[in-house]
C-alpha cells in the first residue's frame, strides 16, 4: 500500500509546481503530460485488480502508454528549442 502512495505522490508532485510550468511550457506539452499522469493513475486501478486475468500485463501496458505521453512532451519542447 505505501509503495501504492509513493508511486501517485512521486507522479503527481509536479502539480505543486503547476504555475511556473504553465507559463513556460507549450499548451501541448502540458497536455501530454496530463494525459500521462492520467493514464500512470488508471493504471493503478489494474495493479490492485489481481483477479483480472494479464492485470500485471495491462497496468505495464498504461505505464508504457504514459512514459510515452511522457516522452512525447519532452521531445515536443526540445523540438522547438532547436527549432525544428
Amino acid at each position: 500500500k505505501l509503495a501504492i502512495a509513493l508511486y501517485l505522490l512521486l507522479g503527481w508532485v509536479a502539480v505543486v509546481a503547476i504555475v511556473p510550468l504553465v507559463s513556460s511550457l507549450p499548451a501541448t506539452t502540458m497536455i501530454l503530460v496530463g494525459i500521462g499522469g492520467a493514464l500512470y493513475s488508471i493504471g493503478v486501478v489494474f495493479y490492485k485488480w489481481e483477479r483480472l486475468k494479464f492485470q500485471n500485463a495491462i497496468w505495464h501496458g498504461f505505464v508504457t502508454l504514459a512514459a510515452g505521453c511522457h516522452w512525447a512532451g519532452i521531445a515536443y519542447v526540445m523540438g522547438r528549442a532547436a527549432g525544428a
